[in-house]
């Protein structure tokens, strides 16, 4: 499969695993497996396509974390369970010599599966959606450089994510729609994000609680989601969001509004713990474009 570029095969019913000869296609550009009947943990052999642009596994039956603790050798990368089971030399005979086999120069050097999507240097499209992936996401992010440029888009939906949504999210700049929607991520930095091609960013249907940060930094921001958590406090002034046009906050617990931009045309609220009056309610004959504003079960 050496020379092989593209594969797509979605639809198919494969069932089971991915094989770990996913490996051997190394000129692979574009790997779509999308509704595919593919189950388990995700083959970190997959990791030795470093030609890929675009990775879609979404809809399918894929589980636990994304691979990790990962050791690139000459020409491959292993997983840490075949590497415990002394498939590396016959030198790991235990969890301890695995680890000192990681921390030397020639067993090869500790990675995760966004590290060494690092190494695809020109990913653009990943896609893990509608499956069961679960664990965080921070030490994953830790470990990509500063930026990561040609990733445009990004997608982790309906899965079992968990935990924060960390500031190292930023260093995904070029994204330009951000998709964490449907897993169990209890907060957003405090400080907010710096994600300045984002237009739009979806987080609705998680865990995450707390007064939304500031999304300044989302500069052309003109979707945000983030109906169905546990939000409080308001939006603070997104007066100067010029770019936003549609914003769905309903059913969380804020108690009120902020300024809203006058760029916005639709707005949900509905089913929070706004104390609703003119006063609050943060329009003005600017607001000319607004055309939908749901405030339904507040106060």
């Amino acid at each position: 499969m050496g020379l092989l570029q593209e594969l797509h095969a979605s639809g198919c019913s494969f069932t089971g695993a991915l094989p770990a000869s996913i490996g051997n296609a190394i000129s692979l550009h574009v790997l779509d497996l999308e509704h595919s009947d593919l189950s388990g943990p995700l083959d970190p052999n997959i990791l030795n396509c470093a030609s890929l642009r675009t990775l879609n596994l979404a809809h399918n039956a894929f589980d636990g974390p994304l691979p990790t603790q990962c050791v690139e050798t000459a020409g491959s990368v292993e997983a840490d369970a075949a590497l415990c089971a002394g498939v590396q030399m016959g030198t790991a005979t235990s969890r301890a010599d695995c680890e000192a086999v990681q921390r030397t120069d020639g067993g090869g050097a500790a990675c995760t599966f966004l590290s060494l999507l690092s190494n695809m240097g020109g990913m653009q499209h990943l896609d893990l959606s509608y499956n069961s992936f679960d664990g965080g996401i921070t030490d994953l992010l830790d470990m990509l450089p500063v930026s990561y440029p040609t990733l445009t888009q990004f997608n982790l939906e309906e899965n079992r994510f968990s935990g924060p949504i960390p500031a190292t999210l930023s260093k995904l700049g070029n994204v330009m729609d951000m998709h964490l929607a449907g897993n169990q991520f209890t907060s957003l930095p405090a400080a907010g994000l710096s994600l300045e091609l984002c237009s739009k960013f979806d987080v609705h249907d998680n865990k995450i609680a707390g007064a939304l940060p500031s999304l300044a930094g989302l500069t052309r921001l003109a979707y945000l989601d983030v109906y169905d958590n546990l939000l409080t406090g308001g939006l603070g002034d997104l007066s100067q969001s010029c770019m936003l046009v549609s914003i769905d906050a309903h059913d969380n617990s804020m108690t009120e509004l902020g300024q809203l931009p006058t760029s916005l045309k639709t707005a949900d609220f509905d089913s929070n713990q706004i104390a609703i009056d003119v006063a609050n309610i943060g329009l003005s004959n600017a607001h000319c474009a607004l055309h939908t504003l749901e405030i339904e079960r507040n106060q």
